[in-house]
């Protein structure tokens, strides 16, 4: 699955936590697990890696979920870091 994050203004970083998918096929069942940090573009290091500029886009493609999921749901975080 991969969700898509934009950007309006400016030049930012955008950090996703990971906490859970829902999937139709089980009745809209919800299931959650402990928080993964997903993305991180502030780190070089991480996945995802390098801030967003105006009018952006990043892209996060999520592996290990339900075959069946239809969704996920996550915190996310936007901010302008040096």
């Amino acid at each position: 699955m991969t969700v898509t994050f934009f950007t309006r203004a400016g030049t930012v970083g955008i950090i996703a936590d990971l906490s859970g998918s829902y999937s139709l096929g089980r009745g809209d069942a919800f299931t959650g697990q402990a928080p993964v940090r997903a993305l991180d573009t502030r780190d070089p290091n991480r996945r995802g890696a390098g801030r967003t500029g105006s009018r952006g886009r990043g892209q996060l493609t999520i592996a290990d979920l339900p075959a069946d999921a239809t969704s996920v749901a996550a915190r996310r975080a936007v901010m302008n870091c040096p």
